[in-house]
């Protein structure tokens, strides 16, 4: 998630806030009060505008003095919200997104990089359509790992994409997805990072995949590359580093 869509969430809260505030506001009692201490106890008084007369408010009258802190609150915190928002709307319209796919959009096509991190075509984008986490360099992946995992490969300037479409032969053809399709000089490799060994289900069908490799000449480490999560949902970084270390001999 990058500084934009943050900052559109923010927006979003911030005038729903703005609205629930004037709302509460309407129905609030519009007192000034002061508080003394007396004999180590707090009282509380309405104060009238424009005049010292003070009346005091009973201890069996709490909700007023609420009401009138709230109020008070409101009228502090609505002129704050309102700068907020008139701000963010125009740093939102005029703020310009730099990761490298936003920028090489801009230029000539002369001038564009070629290289590419994900494929396009319309099924690839519908797949992806719960890709959350997103990159620093603006690819949207489904987990904290395959993010990790793409930033070091962006970072050693691997040559990738991201759930490129593959066709693989079973009892009949089968389309999967690849978590990484990597482009070296040695050739072409397969990266399949696996999130969730601890729970059975996906543990079967994680080792039906790599069984699905193998039949079609898919292996390790010719040509195929498995990480995974250990069981308590973390993933070690050194073993990471290693295997991109290996795709750069």
């Amino acid at each position: 998630m990058d500084y934009i869509e943050l900052t559109k969430i923010d927006l979003e809260i911030e005038r729903k806030l703005l609205a629930k505030y004037r709302r509460q506001l309407e129905c609030l009692p519009n007192y000034n009060m002061v508080c003394k201490q007396i004999r180590g106890k707090t009282c509380y008084y309405l104060r009238e505008k424009g005049s010292d007369l003070q009346t005091y408010i009973s201890n069996e009258d709490n909700k007023l003095i609420m009401d009138i802190k709230l109020k008070h609150f409101l009228e502090k915190a609505i002129p704050i919200l309102e700068s907020n928002i008139r701000l963010q709307e125009k740093l939102y319209k005029s703020y310009c997104r730099y990761d490298n796919e936003s920028i090489n959009a801009l230029l000539p096509k002369v001038y564009q990089e070629t290289k590419t991190y994900y494929s396009t075509p319309d099924t690839y984008k519908n797949l992806c359509n719960n890709a959350m986490h997103r990159t620093s360099f603006g690819l949207n992946v489904r987990s904290k790992s395959e993010a990790l995992i793409a930033e070091l490969l962006y970072a050693h300037d691997i040559n990738f994409k991201y759930e490129l479409p593959l066709w693989l032969k079973e009892t009949d053809d089968i389309l999967i997805h690849p978590d990484f399709t990597i482009t070296t000089k040695s050739g072409t490799f397969y990266w399949e990072h696996m999130g969730m060994m601890s729970v059975p289900e996906y543990r079967d069908k994680a080792s039906k995949r790599i069984s699905l490799y193998a039949s079609n000449g898919i292996t390790i480490p010719d040509n195929l590359i498995v990480t995974m999560d250990t069981s308590d949902g973390l993933i070690n970084m050194m073993t990471i580093k290693a295997m991109i270390n290996s795709l750069l001999i």
